[in-house]
């Protein structure tokens, strides 16, 4: 078991609660997938998406939505809210990002993967991540992919422990060079690779070069 699995499989309320604590972010990203989207009922694949609160609402919108995640406790979680919520999903499937091959290639009008790139700590991973994506999509299907911001830790830090940079200078400014945030015991997350917007620029014009040919 990976440490993410094994962080996720620990707690998959948190993972629910999260998107009620950050409501901003749940409707920023549900503004966004409703204006890009095909219409109902095109089919996603949701790719580490965890106990499924974007899945339900698609669901809810009558897309048919397939999730899959790493975190078999997630899936367990997913399960009962669609249960609550009266949507049924396409499939519930335990599945690494970097292995889309149990899935029909080709066969879906829009793949959602926000949460796998900042769990892979190496960029060879990132691209597989996304080649294993792109191998699901339709020809002119939709990625849409989410990331954390490297200012995230700071910012967290001076709203609720103002000396930890201070505190913790070495370690602060190994991630704001490399991205990786390694987890220490009391962190509260998981490894994770953390992106500025100007990387996420250069990153998505390839990807949309890459994809493209």
């Amino acid at each position: 078991m990976s440490q993410v699995e094994d962080y996720y499989d620990q707690n998959p309320e948190r993972e629910w609660t999260r998107l009620q604590r950050h409501r901003t972010e749940f409707a920023v990203t549900m503004r966004a997938l409703q204006e890009y989207l095909p219409r109902p009922p095109a089919s996603i694949l949701d790719i580490g998406g965890g106990p499924g609160r974007y899945a339900i609402a698609l669901a809810g919108q009558g897309y048919t939505v397939t999730l899959a995640d790493l975190s078999q406790s997630c899936l367990a979680l997913a399960r009962a809210k669609a249960a609550e919520a009266g949507v049924d999903l396409a499939g519930y499937f335990h599945a690494n990002a970097l292995d889309l091959s149990r899935f029909p290639q080709a066969a879906y009008d829009a793949v959602l993967l926000m949460g796998p790139l900042y769990h892979l700590l190496v960029v060879e991973e990132r691209w597989q991540a996304l080649r294993e994506a792109r191998s699901v999509l339709k020809p002119d299907g939709l990625i849409f992919a989410s990331f954390i911001t490297r200012y995230a830790p700071i910012r967290d830090a001076a709203k609720y422990d103002p000396g930890w940079v201070v505190a913790h200078r070495r370690r602060t400014e190994e991630l704001l060079d490399t991205g990786v945030l390694v987890s220490v015991p009391g962190s509260g997350f998981t490894d994770a690779y953390l992106f500025t917007p100007r990387r996420c620029g250069r990153s998505w014009r390839r990807l949309v070069l890459t994809l493209s040919t």
